[in-house]
């Protein structure tokens, strides 16, 4: 391998690339024109194995549309979404697209709306390693994915609505990190939680990215939240990224006025940049 290879940096896992999402809106009235919302504007994001990005905006900001697009869950009207190199939407290569279902897990701001509240909970954990066809001790697996997020086996026999909202948001971790996947997005995960319990997930995370090397993808509306827990940080604003830096230059130099809004925010720079900040905006 020569000098250059080896000082190559690995390739992305999961790419967007000049990506937007165009909608056309209804009619206003008959034959009219219809009017078009660009939920998403030529956002490109690069995220390699490992690293923990963070998305960051206001309510309407493009945040929920570029994680349906990340995931699949809807086509971008131009540009790419890329998976190991591979668009996912290549009529060429259908692939890539089941490749994303398994490789790529997200976990909700609900953590309940991830579990069936009349299955048990082992029932839930089993359900995405049938459905996407994992070979393999089942059984085993899901223990194995509880022990990783601090719960016992005993959770298995048990139904949703005996266990807490922090609870349950383990539990939602876990059922995403059943399948092995080497990206999990984390939409708001701790936004629905009490404040106490959101640094504790937080912690779960971070260590799950850490210990597994994970890529990371953390979509929150409150800078405290993906300054504590990633390395590099995105600020969406009208359906464009309009800053992209390290967590501690934003709070120090922000140069977007929407960049500027989210730190004052938040109560002090030194409590935002230790996490000590997520009171501030609890739901």
């Amino acid at each position: 391998m020569t000098a250059a290879a080896a000082a190559a940096p690995p390739r992305p896992i999961l790419e967007a690339r000049g990506a937007s999402r165009i909608y056309r809106l209804p009619r206003t009235r008959p034959f009219a024109r219809r009017e078009e919302l660009a939920a998403v504007r030529d956002v490109t994001l690069v995220l390699h194995p490992g690293e923990a990005l963070g998305i960051v905006g206001e309510s309407g900001s493009g945040k929920s549309t570029l994680t349906r697009l990340l995931v699949g869950e809807e086509r971008p009207s131009a540009g790419e979404v890329r998976f190991n190199g591979v668009d996912i939407w290549d009529r060429h290569d259908d692939r890539a697209r089941r490749d994303l279902r398994r490789r790529v897990q997200i976990v909700m701001q609900n953590p309940r709306m991830s579990m069936d509240p009349r299955l048990t909970v082992g029932a839930s954990l089993m359900e995405p390693l049938r459905s996407l066809r994992i070979a393999g001790d089942h059984e085993a697996r899901v223990v194995e994915v509880l022990e990783q997020v601090g719960m016992s086996r005993a959770a298995l026999n048990k139904y949703p609505h005996q266990f807490s909202g922090g609870q349950m948001q383990r539990l939602a971790i876990a059922r995403a990190l059943a399948p092995r996947p080497e990206v999990l997005i984390a939409d708001e995960p701790v936004s629905a939680l009490d404040v106490s319990i959101q640094a504790q997930v937080l912690n779960l995370i971070k260590s799950l990215v850490r210990d597994l090397g994970l890529g990371l993808v953390l979509i929150a509306h409150d800078l405290a939240v993906v300054a504590y827990a990633t390395s590099r940080v995105m600020v969406m604003a009208g359906g464009l990224v309009v800053e992209e830096a390290p967590p501690a230059e934003l709070f120090r130099r922000p140069r977007a006025p929407e960049t500027r809004e989210l730190v004052e925010a938040v109560m002090t720079v030194e409590a935002g940049l230790q996490g000590r900040a997520l009171a501030r905006h609890p739901g």
